[in-house]
């Protein structure tokens, strides 16, 4: 039970800030990021960082994650779906240190947000 708490608690952390521990008040927040496709927003990635399968885990299934990435290519926010506590914590973690190349919107550089699937 202990244990449950702190992962709900660290999960709400999460919810909460993004990737620089910051509340979620910024541009991507006030205006509405371009929705890209899975392969859009991969193909964009420039560093990827592949999620760390937790030690000791038996658990297995498919996470999706939501993300969004700022007017600089950095992981704003992260939401995953349902599944185990441990994979989408780790799904979350790897995330925050994916970098993209930005979007331009008529000339402007403009914060994206779309979804990308793990499988476990």
């Amino acid at each position: 039970m202990k244990s449950f708490l702190i992962i709900a608690i660290f999960l709400l952390m999460l919810m909460f800030t993004n990737s620089n521990g910051q509340s979620h008040d910024s541009l991507c927040q006030v205006t509405k990021p371009v929705r890209l496709k899975p392969t859009e927003i991969i193909s964009r990635a420039v560093k990827k960082v592949a999620p760390t399968f937790p030690k000791g885990c038996r658990c297995k299934g498919r996470i999706t994650a939501f993300l969004v990435v700022n007017t600089e290519g950095k992981v704003e926010s992260v939401t995953t779906s349902k599944g185990h506590p441990l994979l989408r914590v780790a799904v979350t973690n790897a995330l925050r240190e994916w970098d993209f190349l930005p979007v331009e919107r008529k000339g402007e550089r403009s914060c994206f947000s779309g979804y990308i699937r793990f499988s476990f």
